[in-house]
């Protein structure tokens, strides 16, 4: 019996050792194509707030509540509507008010109410007059003014045609260069990197019914990435 398996051992050991070995990986040439697409913005996101201080925290909530139905009706009155003017935020944190001449408390309490929002533009040819009238009702804070593209689909197609395409002619060259043939692809990933030129601005207290801000928005970029492995044909 321990024979017979002792000679099962070296059965299995053999089998093991001269048992088929995965095929080597095939020839590749490997590269990275980029594409960059662009797109003109379409519609603006306006971030703003209100931001509140009293001694009384009804009072600081009442404050910013007003405030904020004040800017609604103001954006309401230059064409924005309702379905377009979202709460981004809220918060309410109390201070102990500390006096930095002195280095000392003063014994009052304070209750800062931040209310943020989001308003969006269709046309971006009236960002500066939404602004002003938005700050005119009230806000006395803007966080940015960001311009987007609605649908991003087809600036992604165009950024990928050109970076496959980017990645094809790399490979061409490189094959040519070194005397072999390429066939069909073994893989391929992509990845993106994306900038989008938006500008941004505040206007603190110069805004206002007699003044809009001047918004030139700038085309946003999309630059795509892909990794491709052509097969070599010996």
């Amino acid at each position: 019996m321990k024979k017979l398996l002792a000679a099962m051992a070296v059965s299995l050991l053999v089998a093991g050792c001269t048992g088929g070995s995965p095929p080597p990986y095939p020839p590749t040439i490997t590269v990275t194509g980029t594409g960059t697409a662009y797109a003109e913005p379409e519609t603006a996101l306006i971030s703003l707030g209100f931001n509140i201080s009293e001694t009384d925290p009804e009072t600081a909530v009442q404050a910013a509540a007003e405030q904020a139905e004040s800017a609604i009706a103001s954006a309401e009155a230059a064409g924005i509507g309702r379905e377009n003017i979202t709460t981004t935020g809220y918060s309410l944190w109390v201070e102990d008010e500390y006096d930095y001449n002195t280095y000392a408390y003063t014994g009052k309490t304070l209750y800062h109410v931040n209310h943020s929002m989001q308003v969006k533009v269709a046309d971006t040819e009236r960002v500066g007059a939404v602004l002003a009238a938005l700050v005119s009702g009230g806000a006395n804070t803007v966080y940015s003014v960001r311009f987007t593209v609605e649908d991003m689909g087809e600036v992604y197609a165009r950024a990928r045609e050109t970076a496959l395409d980017d990645a094809a002619r790399t490979a061409g060259q490189l094959a040519e260069r070194l005397g072999v043939n390429i066939g069909g692809v073994q893989n391929v990933s992509e990845w993106v990197d994306y900038y989008a030129q938006s500008a941004f601005g505040s206007c603190d207290m110069v805004c206002g019914e007699e003044f809009s801000p001047p918004m030139n928005p700038s085309n946003q970029s999309l630059t795509l990435n892909v990794n491709v492995s052509y097969l070599i044909i010996q």
